[in-house]
C-alpha cells in the first residue's frame, strides 16, 4: 500500500497478465424472455483448455465469471479483503490515504486524481482540500475496508466519512485535516513541475438540475436549477453555493442512484448533517430526497445532477437532469415502476397481478424485476427455495370425491385440487429477501403448487413484488388485499424502517368519459361495460395495441375558452395478456370490447401527478394542463388462449384430463401405453427424459469442436419392480410413449388397437350406438349428448328423434369404423348415414329407426327424473337469439344473400335450419364437414338437404328441383350439394351445455371461395387478398414471405381429403466446372450491358448447380386411397434439398391454382411437360362466383416509358389501400334532370358530386420480393419505378373474377354489389416505405456466368498448375469453399491448410473436406484446418508455396488489412500470395438499376454506390488496392502482377474483383525453428489412409 498502490486486479486482469492476447474470449447471447431481453454466456479459450461462464446481465460480468473458473482450474486464487482483521482494515485505511495524497496518484486515472487536481486550482485556504465525502464516495478499496471494521456501514454513508477522518489523524506529519470542514489536504505542496503540467483550458459550461427544496412546513418544492460548472471552478463549490454552504466540504454524495439516457450517472448532493448553516434545516427531513436515496436521511435541501468525473478521463462529464429525469427516477423506486419503465409505458401499465405462461408474460420476467428492486434498495439478491411434492396419482384423486351428476361442466369439483397439478410431481416456491447484514425483511411462501418449477418461482417473485407495491402505494394498482389471505399466501414482514415513505399520491384514476362521434359524456357510478358487460376477448389473450395518451384541459376550465391537449405517452404497438391486471384497468376494460381494427377514444381523470410528470416532456406545460387524461386506443390484433389456459381456467378438475370415451355399456376407450401405465402404477411410475445430441449427420472424424446434432431423447422408466429403457425418438412424448410400450411388453400386456374386421367393425357399430342412446351417455360432455338433450325438448313426434346426420357427423368412433366396414365413405359421407341406419335396425327392442326421417330414438323413454334434471338446467341466455348466415341459393344467378338462424334455447337449431330450407324437419338436413371458422373461431358447416329426403309437400317444391345440384355449395362442401343450401357456425362444443354459435357473412362465405385454391391459401395467410398473390418462383427462404409454397401445399391437400404430399429428393452428380465451360464457349463480360444477365447460358448450365451434387425433388399428390392425383417432376437441379423441395411445390402449386382457373395467377407454361396429371376428378369444379367485371386494364402512364429503379430480387416493404371509385356522372335511376345543371356546377354542391370513394384493402406494411410476381402486377410495376418515400396513386377497371375477391374483402357486401352495378374503378395508393437490394452473391450471380467465386477458384488453379505448388494455405478459408473447389481439379497440391477465427466455419469446413477427401481420389496426403487470427505468425505455415486470401480483407478494418500484408509478407513469406477483393468502382454496375437513368446526371458524392456487403469495412478502388499492394511488394522484395476476374481490366470500370500475386524474388530463406511459435490451434487435420483424429 505505502509509496505505491497494491491493485487488486480482477480475474480478467490476471489472466491477460498470464496469457495476453492468447486468451480469447467469445461472448454468446441468450435469450430469456419473449421481450428482447437477453443475458450474456462467455466462452473463454485458453492455449491448454477453455472454459464456459454462468449467464449474466452484462458481457464484462460474463468474461469476469469466465477469467474466474479458468483462475480455478489453474489453482490460483486472487486476493481479497474478505480475510484480513480490523487492525489490518485501519492500517490499511491510513496507507491507502497516504496513497491518495501522493504525487504518483495526483496524475493517476482514478476519479479521485481527477478531484485531486480540480482543488489544486480551488483559491485561498481551501487550495488542495480534498472533501472527505468525494474520498468515501469514490474510493471504492476504502470503502470494502470500512466494511471489515464495520458491516452496518451501508445504511450510513457518514461512518466511512468518519472513519476516513480518524485515519487521517493518524498521519499528521503528512495530512492536514479540518474537522469543521471536512476535508483533508496534504501537508507539504506538490512539486511544482507537476502543478504546471496539469494546467487546464478553461472552459464555460452549465448544466441543468433539479433542485429539491425542504421547506417548513414539510412540504418539498422540486424546481429545475441550473449550475455553473465551468472548468476554472470546482463543480462541488457551485452545488455548495446553490445549497447555502460554505464551500464543497460541506456536501454529502450520494450513490448512484440513476443514469441519464447517455449514460451518466446520477447523484444526489445534500448538506453533510451537523454541517448545515441553518438550525431549522437541521431538524427539516427531505422526504422526496430521502427516497430517491433509497435507504439514507437526506436534511434540508438537495439537488440532483449528473456530473462528476470518470475513470481514464481527466475531463468533466456532465449532462442535464430534468424534473421529468426526477420524477422518472421516484417512479423506478417500486417495482410496478420497474415494470413500467421496462416496459416503456409509465401511464399505460403496470405490474400484472398473476404469471400465466412464459409465452404470454411482457417485460422482464418478475424473477429479474425482484432482483432489480433489490440491488436499488440496496437488498441481498433473493433467496429462491424450491420444494417438491408428491401428487395422488388419478385414481386415488377419484376416489376421494364424490362425483356430482349433471352440473354444467360434469366434473369432480373440490377445493384440494387447486393446490394439485394434476400426477406426479408438483413445485412450490418460497421467496426470502434479506439487508445486506443477514436480517430478514420479507418471507413469502405459496402454498399452491404448480406444475413447472420455472411457474412456481416467477409466481412466488411476482407476490412478492405485488406486495412491496403495495407497500410503496403505487395508487394505480388495484387492490392487492384479496391475493393475500392465508389460503393462497404467507407473509412474514420485517424491517419496515429500511423503506422511506413513498411520494403522496394526490389522485387515483376517476370514472372514464367516452366520446363518440365528436361528443363527450360523463357517467356517473358505474361505466356502461361495467354495467352490463360483454367483453368481446376472453382472459388469456395476448393482444396488441396502438395508443395515445393526452393531458386535456376542458375549454370550460381553460383561461383562453378553449380545450387544450398534449400527447405525453404514445407505444406504437405493445402487447399485454388480457385479464391479469398487465395494464390500466380502463385501459383494458375498454379493448376487451373492441374488435380489431376499430378505433376508440375515452377520457379519464388522472393518475398519480408523479407518473404524469415522470411521462410528459414538457413537465410546466404538463402541470398547467392536469384536469384529465385522454386515451386514443387501435386494436391491432388479439391472439386467443391457448388450449391448456383454457383448460385451467374454466374448471379446477380439468387439470385432471378426464377423458372417458367408452364404447357400448361403459365400453373402453383405447388408451395409450402410457395412459395404461398410469391406470396400473399411478404416481410410482416415474419417468426421466435424457436429450441425446445426434451428431451422425454431422459428424466428422478428427474435429476438435464440439458437434452438436439434432435433438432427440430417450427415456427412463422407472416403476416399481424394473426399469426400462426407451428408444432414441426425435420427440419427448414420443420417447415416454416407447418407454411405457416396451414395460408393457415386459409385463405381458397388450394394448387394444382397431385393426378390427368388417364383421367386428359391424358389431362395435352396433354396441357404439346402443351406448349413445344408454342413460350414462344423455349426460355425457360429448357433443352428441348435447344434441340428445335437445332433441329431448323437440315437439310431438320428433321429441327425442336424433338425426342420423348427426351421429354420423359428430361421433369420430361411428366414423372410423364405417371406414373399415367401407372405405369409400371418406368420399360420400351418405353411407356412413346408410351403415348407421343398417346397424340400428340390428337393434329393434332398443331404437326405432325411421328411414324416411333418417332419425333414430330410443325405444323406452329416459327415466322422468333425468330428463327433469335436463330440463332444469336450459339456460335461459340464448331466448329469442338468432345467428346471421349465408344463404346459397340452388341457381346459379340468385347472389348469395345474409340470413338469420334461429338459435333459441328452446328450439332444436337443426328444425330451424330444416325450415329455412324448406324442408320438414331437422332430421332431413345433412351437415357437412367443417368448412372453416368464423372470426371468434366457431366452426363454420354447411347445412343442406339429405338426398332424397326434399319435402315434397312444401309449396313450390319438385323432385326437378331437389335433384338440381348447387355448384356453389357443392365447391367449398367438396361433395355434391342439391337444392338450397345454409353456411352457419351454430353447434355444440366439448364439454358445454349452451349451444355455440357465431355470425357467418355473405364475406365469409366468399372467404372460404376465396381458401380453396392455393392462390387463395396465400392471399388470406398475407392478409392481402386483392393485393397479393401465389409468387411464381422461389428464390430464397429469407425472400420468400407469408407459408412456405411446402405448408401451401400441405394445407391445400388437408382442405381437399387428399393425403399429405410426398416428397421424393434424387441427387445426382454433376460435371465440374472445367468440364461444363469446355463445351461452351466463354463470352466477355460487359459491365454496362443490358444483356449481363445472358452471358454463359445454356440449358445444361441452368440445370445443373456448379459442383458436386445438385438436388432435384419430385411431389406426388395422391388421393386417401392412394389414387394418383398429381406428379410434378422438375427437371432442374438446386443446390440446396430445401430449394429443391419448395420449388417443386410451388410447381405443383401453380398447377393447382392454373387449374381453378384463378385468372389473377400468372401460367407457367414453360414446365407443363413437368406435369402429369391422370385425374383431377376429385376436385368440384369452380362454379362462377361473380358477374365477370374485367376490362381494359388502365395501367398507370409510368409503364409507357418504364424507367425501373429497383432491380429483381430486392425485398420491397409497401403501405398501400385498395378503394372502388364510381364515376358520379354514371347514369343511375335518380339521374338528375337537366333543369338543375347549374345548380350541380355551383361550388357549394361541388362536393357532393365529387366521385364516392370506398376503401376495400389496405395494409400499413408488407413485404414482397421484386420480380417473383408475389404482387399484383400493377402494384409491382408501379413500385419498381417509386423512390423511398414517394407515395404513388392511379385507377384501373377490374379484372376477371373481381367481384368474388371484392365480396371476400368487403365488409358491406351490399354496398359492394351497388358499386359493382355502377362500373367502378379501382384505385391504387402506394407508399414505398424501404428497400432491401438483393445480397452480393445474387448480384453477382446475375450479371456473370460463372459466379466470381467459381472465377476466382479457376484463377487459382491457373497459379497452381503453373507454379506446380505442392502445398497450399487459405488465410480466412471461412467455411473451406476455396479449399472443397480446389478438390474438383486436378492440380499438384499435396497438402491443403485453412486458417480462420470462425469455429463454426471451420466445423462446416470440416465436414465438407472429410466427405470430399474419403469419396474422391486426388494427389491431397494432408489436409489441417487452424482456429487463429492470420494477423497472428505460426511458424507452420512457413515458407508454403502459395498463400491464397481471397475476399477476406475487406471484412477487417483497413489497419488490419495493411497489417496482414505486413506479416504474410515479412513472417510467413509464401512463395506465391494471391490475394483479392472487391472493385468498389465495379458497384456502380452491379448495382446499376437501384439509381434510375433520369437521376444518374444529378448523382451527387452523397449517392456513392454502396459496398457490396454489410460486413465489409472497406471497398478500395484500384488505385487504393495498387497503393497498398506496391509499397508492400517493394518493402518485402516481392515482384507484382495486378489481375483479377468479371469484367475486363481494359475497359472502365476495369474488374468486377480486382486480384494481386506477389511472387517472391530472394531464393534464399531463413531457416524457423520448429515450434517456435505455434498460436494456431489445430481443429481437424485429415491424413490420406488414416480417418482418425490427428491433432
Amino acid at each position: 500500500m505505502a509509496g505505491r498502490e497494491e491493485k487488486t486486479l480482477t480475474p480478467k486482469e490476471i489472466i491477460h497478465q498470464k496469457f495476453g492476447v492468447k486468451a480469447s474470449y467469445m461472448i454468446e447471447e441468450v435469450r430469456v424472455s419473449s421481450q428482447s431481453t437477453c443475458l450474456y454466456r462467455c466462452h473463454l479459450q485458453l492455449p491448454d483448455f477453455s472454459v464456459v461462464s454462468n449467464v449474466f446481465k452484462s458481457k464484462q460480468d460474463s468474461e469476469q465469471s469466465a477469467a474466474e473458473l479458468a483462475l480455478e482450474k489453474l489453482g490460483i486464487h486472487p486476493q481479497d479483503d474478505h480475510h484480513i482483521t480490523v487492525e489490518e482494515g485501519w492500517d490499511d485505511i491510513v496507507e491507502r490515504i497516504k496513497y491518495i495524497f501522493s504525487d504518483e496518484f495526483l496524475s493517476s486515472d482514478h476519479p479521485l486524481g481527477s478531484h485531486l487536481r480540480a482543488t489544486l486550482q480551488r483559491d485561498g485556504e481551501h487550495r488542495g482540500s480534498v472533501p472527505v465525502s468525494v474520498i468515501a464516495t469514490f474510493d471504492s478499496k476504502i470503502n470494502s475496508l470500512c466494511k471489515v471494521i464495520n458491516p452496518s456501514m451501508d445504511s450510513d454513508p457518514t461512518v466511512a466519512m468518519s472513519y476516513i477522518m480518524k485515519a487521517a489523524l493518524k498521519l499528521s506529519d503528512y495530512i492536514v485535516v479540518s474537522p469543521h470542514a471536512a476535508s483533508l489536504r496534504r501537508k507539504s505542496p506538490y512539486p511544482p513541475a507537476i502543478i504546471e503540467g496539469l494546467a487546464t483550458h478553461v472552459e464555460s459550461i452549465k448544466v441543468e438540475a433539479v433542485h429539491i427544496k425542504c421547506t417548513k412546513c414539510d412540504e418539498e418544492v422540486v424546481e429545475p436549477v441550473v449550475l455553473d460548472i465551468s472548468s476554472d471552478r470546482y463543480y462541488l463549490d457551485t452545488i455548495a453555493e446553490k445549497l447555502g454552504l460554505k464551500d464543497a466540504s460541506q456536501v454529502m454524495i450520494s450513490r448512484a442512484i440513476s443514469k441519464t439516457f447517455s449514460g451518466y450517472e446520477c447523484r444526489v448532493y445534500s448538506a453533510i448533517p451537523k454541517l448545515t448553516s441553518s438550525n431549522d434545516l437541521k431538524k427539516s427531513r427531505n422526504a422526496k430526497a430521502s427516497f430517491v436515496c433509497c435507504g439514507q436521511d437526506i436534511h434540508g435541501d438537495a439537488i440532483l445532477a449528473s456530473v462528476g468525473y470518470t475513470g481514464r478521463s481527466h475531463d468533466l462529464e456532465h449532462e442535464d437532469v430534468t424534473l421529468k429525469s426526477f420524477y422518472r427516477i421516484c417512479c423506478g423506486m417500486s417495482p410496478n415502476g420497474i415494470y413500467k419503465i421496462s416496459r416503456k409505458a409509465l401511464i399505460a401499465a403496470q405490474l400484472p397481478l398473476l404469471f400465466t405462461t412464459e409465452s404470454n408474460w411482457r417485460g422482464p420476467f418478475p424473477r429479474e424485476i425482484l432482483c432489480m428492486f433489490c440491488q436499488q434498495q440496496q437488498l441481498a439478491e433473493p433467496v429462491f427455495t424450491t420444494s417438491t411434492a408428491p401428487a395422488k396419482s388419478m385414481s386415488d384423486l377419484l376416489s376421494s370425491f364424490n362425483k356430482i351428476k349433471d352440473d354444467s361442466d360434469n366434473q369432480y369439483s373440490s377445493r384440494g385440487n387447486w393446490e394439485m397439478p394434476g400426477s406426479g410431481k408438483g413445485y412450490r416456491c418460497e421467496v426470502k429477501i434479506f439487508s445486506k447484514s443477514q436480517e430478514l425483511v420479507l418471507d413469502c411462501s405459496l402454498k399452491k403448487l404448480y406444475e413447472e418449477e420455472n411457474d412456481a418461482i416467477q409466481n412466488a417473485a411476482l407476490k412478492a413484488l405485488s406486495w412491496f407495491s403495495m407497500f410503496f402505494g403505487d395508487m394505480d394498482v388495484e387492490s392487492l388485499e384479496p391475493c393475500y389471505t392465508d389460503d393462497d399466501l404467507n407473509i412474514q414482514f420485517n424491517q419496515r424502517n429500511r423503506f422511506k415513505e413513498t411520494l403522496p399520491s394526490s389522485r387515483v384514476y376517476q370514472l372514464p368519459e367516452i366520446i363518440r362521434n365528436g361528443e363527450s359524456r360523463w357517467y356517473m357510478g358505474m361505466m356502461p361495460w361495467e354495467k352490463k358487460r360483454v367483453q368481446n376477448i376472453a382472459n388469456g389473450s395476448l393482444v396488441s395495441i396502438c395508443y395515445s395518451v393526452y393531458l386535456k384541459k376542458d375549454a370550460e376550465y381553460s383561461k383562453k375558452g378553449k380545450s387544450l391537449k398534449e400527447l405525453i405517452e404514445s407505444n406504437e404497438e405493445i402487447e399485454f395478456e388480457v385479464g391479469h391486471g398487465s395494464m390500466n384497468p380502463h385501459l383494458e376494460s375498454v379493448v376487451t370490447q373492441m374488435s380489431v381494427g376499430q378505433h376508440v377514444r375515452f377520457s379519464t381523470g388522472l393518475p398519480a401527478e408523479a407518473l404524469v410528470l415522470a411521462a410528459a416532456n414538457d413537465t410546466t406545460k404538463a402541470l398547467s394542463l392536469l384536469s384529465g387524461l385522454e386515451y386514443s386506443v387501435i386494436l391491432l390484433g388479439v391472439k386467443g388462449p391457448t388450449e391448456e389456459q383454457m383448460e385451467k381456467a374454466n374448471i379446477v378438475e380439468k387439470k385432471l384430463h378426464l377423458r372417458f370415451f367408452v364404447m357400448a355399456g361403459g365400453g373402453k376407450h383405447t388408451l395409450t401405453p402410457k395412459a395404461i401405465i398410469h391406470q396400473k402404477f399411478g404416481a410410482n411410475a416415474i419417468y426421466t427424459v435424457e436429450e441425446v445430441h445426434d451428431s451422425s449427420h454431422s459428424a466428422c472424424p478428427g474435429l476438435a469442436i464440439p458437434q452438436k446434432g439434432p435433438s432427440l431423447f430417450r427415456c427412463h422408466l422407472q416403476l416399481p419392480e424394473f426399469s426400462v429403457v426407451s428408444n432414441v425418438c426425435k420427440k419427448k412424448k414420443d420417447s415416454e410413449q416407447s418407454a411405457a410400450e416396451l414395460a408393457l411388453d415386459k409385463l405381458g400386456i397388450r394394448p387394444q388397437n382397431d385393426d378390427l374386421t368388417v364383421d367386428e367393425a359391424w358389431d362395435d357399430l352396433v354396441g357404439r350406438i346402443k351406448y349413445i342412446f344408454s342413460d350414462e351417455f344423455l349426460s355425457a360432455e360429448h357433443p352428441l349428448g348435447a344434441h340428445l338433450r335437445a332433441a329431448l325438448r323437440r315437439k310431438g313426434d320428433c321429441c327425442g328423434s336424433v338425426p342420423v346426420s348427426v351421429i354420423a357427423t359428430f361421433d369420430a368412433k361411428i366414423n372410423s369404423r364405417c371406414k373399415i366396414i367401407n372405405p369409400s365413405v371418406e368420399s360420400d359421407p351418405f353411407l356412413v348415414i346408410s351403415c348407421v341406419m343398417e346397424a340400428a335396425a340390428k337393434l329393434p327392442d332398443f331404437i326405432v329407426a325411421s328411414p324416411h326421417g333418417a332419425s333414430l330414438r330410443r325405444k323406452n323413454p329416459y327415466p322422468s327424473e333425468i330428463v327433469q334434471a335436463l330440463t332444469s338446467q336450459v339456460s335461459d341466455s340464448l331466448r329469442s337469439r338468432k345467428a346471421n348466415a349465408a344463404y346459397i341459393p340452388c341457381k346459379g344467378e340468385e347472389i348469395v344473400e345474409l340470413d338469420s338462424v334461429d338459435v333459441s334455447s328452446g328450439r332444436y337449431y337443426l328444425d330451424s335450419i330444416a325450415e329455412r330450407l324448406c324442408l320438414k324437419n331437422g332430421n332431413q338436413v345433412m351437415i357437412s364437414r367443417t368448412l372453416g371458422k368464423a372470426s371468434c373461431g366457431s366452426e363454420c358447416r354447411l347445412y343442406s338437404p339429405i338426398p332424397k329426403c326434399k319435402s315434397s309437400e312444401v309449396a313450390g317444391s319438385s323432385s326437378e328441383e331437389s335433384s338440381r345440384r348447387n355448384a356453389r355449395a357443392s365447391y367449398i362442401c367438396g361433395q355434391d350439394v342439391h337444392g338450397d343450401a345454409v353456411l352457419a357456425s351454430v353447434g355444440y362444443r366439448w364439454k358445454s351445455e349452451d349451444l355455440d354459435y357465431d355470425d357467418v357473412t355473405v364475406k365469409s362465405f366468399y372467404r372460404i371461395c376465396c381458401g380453396m385454391s392455393p392462390n387463395g391459401i396465400y392471399k388470406i395467410s398475407r392478409q392481402a387478398v386483392l393485393a397479393a398473390q401465389l409468387p411464381a418462383s422461389f428464390t430464397t427462404k429469407s425472400n420468400w414471405r407469408g407459408p412456405f409454397p411446402r405448408e401451401i401445399l400441405s394445407m391445400f391437400c388437408h382442405q381437399h381429403r387428399l393425403a399429405d404430399p410426398v416428397f421424393a429428393i434424387s441427387t445426382a452428380p454433376v460435371k465440374s466446372l472445367a468440364d461444363v465451360y469446355r463445351s461452351h464457349k466463354k463470352l466477355k463480360v460487359s459491365g454496362g450491358s443490358d444483356d449481363a444477365d445472358d452471358e454463359h447460358l445454356s440449358k445444361e448450365k441452368e440445370d445443373a448447380p456448379g459442383l458436386g451434387n445438385g438436388f432435384r425433388c419430385e411431389v406426388k399428390v395422391l388421393t386417401k386411397s392412394q389414387d394418383l392425383v398429381l406428379e410434378c417432376s422438375p427437371r432442374k437441379f438446386y443446390e440446396k434439398e430445401n430449394d429443391a423441395v419448395q420449388n417443386a411445390s410451388l410447381k405443383a402449386l401453380l398447377w393447382f391454382s392454373k387449374f381453378f382457373d384463378d385468372m389473377d395467377v400468372g401460367s407457367d407454361t414453360d414446365d407443363e411437360e413437368d406435369i402429369k396429371s391422370p385425374s383431377t376428378n376429385v376436385f368440384t369444379i369452380p362454379p362462377n362466383l361473380g358477374r365477370d367485371c374485367s376490362g381494359t386494364t388502365n395501367v398507370p402512364s409510368v409503364v409507357e416509358k418504364r424507367v425501373p429503379s429497383i432491380t429483381n430480387g430486392s425485398v420491397v416493404s409497401i403501405c398501400y389501400s385498395l378503394s372502388l371509385e364510381v364515376d358520379p356522372d354514371f347514369p343511375t335511376d335518380g339521374e338528375v334532370s337537366e333543369g338543375n345543371e347549374e345548380d350541380m356546377e355551383s361550388e357549394e354542391d361541388a362536393e357532393y358530386y365529387e366521385p364516392s370513394l370506398d376503401l376495400i384493402e389496405s395494409h400499413e406494411e408488407i413485404e414482397f420480393e421484386i420480380g417473383t410476381k408475389a404482387m399484383n402486377p400493377l402494384i409491382e410495376t408501379a413500385v419498381t419505378q417509386m423512390t423511398v418515400g414517394e407515395f404513388s396513386s392511379f385507377n384501373t377497371t377490374l379484372f376477371a373474377a373481381a367481384e368474388a375477391l371484392l365480396l371476400a374483402v368487403a365488409s358491406d357486401t351490399t354496398r359492394i354489389r351497388d358499386l359493382l352495378s355502377k362500373r367502378p374503378q379501382l384505385v391504387y395508393s402506394i407508399i414505398l416505405l424501404g428497400v432491401k437490394g438483393p445480397s452480393e452473391e445474387r448480384m453477382e450471380a446475375a450479371f456473370f456466368k460463372p459466379p466470381l467465386s467459381k472465377q476466382r477458384v479457376e484463377y487459382a488453379v491457373k497459379h497452381i498448375k503453373d507454379s506446380s505448388a505442392s502445398t497450399l494455405a487459405d488465410f480466412g478459408c471461412g467455411s473451406g469453399s476455396l479449399l472443397d473447389s480446389l478438390l474438383d481439379y486436378p492440380t499438384t497440391l499435396q497438402t491443403i491448410i485453412g486458417v480462420d477465427i470462425s469455429p463454426k466455419g471451420l466445423a462446416r469446413a470440416a465436414k465438407m473436406l472429410h466427405v470430399k477427401l474419403n469419396k474422391e481420389a486426388c494427389n491431397v496426403n494432408t489436409a489441417t484446418l487452424y482456429d487463429g487470427s492470420i494477423l497472428e505468425f505460426d511458424s507452420r505455415l512457413y515458407d508454403i508455396d502459395i498463400g491464397t486470401c481471397l475476399e477476406v480483407i475487406e471484412h477487417m478494418e483497413e489497419d488490419q488489412a495493411c497489417e496482414f500484408g505486413e506479416k504474410v509478407l515479412s513472417l510467413f513469406r509464401p512463395k506465391l500470395l494471391i490475394v483479392s477483393t472487391p472493385n468498389f468502382e465495379y458497384n456502380t454496375i452491379l448495382q446499376r438499376s437501384t439509381t434510375p437513368e433520369n437521376q444518374e446526371e444529378n448523382k451527387s458524392e452523397s449517392q456513392l454506390p454502396k459496398f457490396r456487403n454489410h460486413d465489409h469495412k472497406f471497398e478500395w478502388t484500384r488505385e487504393q488496392f495498387n497503393q497498398w499492394a506496391t509499397k508492400l511488394a517493394e518493402r518485402h522484395n516481392y515482384s507484382l502482377e495486378f489481375s483479377g476476374v468479371g469484367g475486363s481490366g481494359e475497359v472502365e470500370p476495369g474488374f468486377a474483383s480486382q486480384i494481386a500475386v506477389f511472387k517472391r524474388e530472394a531464393l534464399v530463406v531463413e531457416n524457423v525453428a520448429e515450434g517456435s511459435m505455434q498460436p494456431y490451434k489445430v481443429i481437424w487435420e485429415w491424413k490420406k489412409g488414416n480417418e482418425e483424429k490427428k491433432e
